[in-house]
């Protein structure tokens, strides 16, 4: 069995590998799943948020609300969100500029570790 990593993935895992064995990524408690929306006067895809974890929704994330921006830096990609969301941002505060029916809304939560999947432990 083969798989497939691109290069800017790899570059930016390997040293994270070598240091501690393993990569870590932050969460945010949220599910996001790509969307069609307007803005000013355009469509573009950005990322709507499917399912919300109770720290979220605590932080005012509500499912429905489209991802313009984490940490001032556009989020039309999954990927952008992943690139915000290493081992450095766990425990850190992350910043989010929500699009909530025609309003801008900004949100805080709070980075966690990435709990991996069932199963995803690597075996020797």
């Amino acid at each position: 069995m083969g798989f497939a990593v691109a290069a800017t993935t790899a570059l930016a895992i390997v040293p994270e590998l070598i240091q501690y064995g393993k990569v870590e990524r932050g969460s945010l408690g949220i599910g996001v799943a790509p969307r069609l929306i307007e803005l000013a006067g355009l469509p573009t895809s950005r990322q709507a948020v499917t399912n919300v974890s109770t720290r979220a929704a605590e932080a005012g994330v509500r499912a429905g609300d489209v991802i313009l921006t984490i940490e001032g830096t556009i989020a039309d990609e999954r990927a952008d969100l992943y690139d915000h969301l290493g081992r450095d941002s766990i425990g850190q505060p992350i910043n989010l500029e929500l699009l909530r029916d025609e309003e801008v809304v900004t949100v805080t939560l709070t980075a966690t570790a990435l709990e991996p999947a069932r199963g995803a432990e690597m075996r020797k």
